[in-house]
């Protein structure tokens, strides 16, 4: 069964949605100018987009950093970066994607939401 989790965070609030095969969740959160101001900063220094071949567990893992008004879906992608891990390739951009939106996920039980 597929898992995927998005975390939409914006000054004041965040969301996170977490979806099981066809179960969503969803988790709203205050978010402090503080963490917001880690996220902002830390977009630069996103790793590249990485790929490799196809494996049994591999992990495709992706962070999608835009700007605008979400009302009117006038969003711009300021930076995108997409990271599959296989085995041994590619594990530390992949690790650096979830730390990058820790300041952020950690407010979450994301253990709890995953079960």
């Amino acid at each position: 069964m597929g898992r995927e989790a998005v975390l939409r965070a914006r000054p004041g609030r965040q969301r996170l949605q977490h979806r099981r095969g066809s179960l969503r969740l969803t988790r709203t959160k205050k978010i402090t100018t503080g963490t917001w101001r880690q996220l902002v900063d830390g977009v630069d220094r996103l790793p590249p987009a990485a790929s490799a071949p196809g494996c049994t567990g591999g992990s495709t893992y992706k962070v999608v950093a835009t700007k605008g008004d979400t009302a009117t879906k006038g969003n711009t992608t300021v930076r995108e970066t997409s990271v599959y891990a296989c085995g041994t390739a590619n594990q530390d951009a992949a690790k650096a994607l979830p730390e990058f939106i820790k300041p952020a996920s950690s407010l979450f039980d994301i253990d709890a939401l995953a079960r």
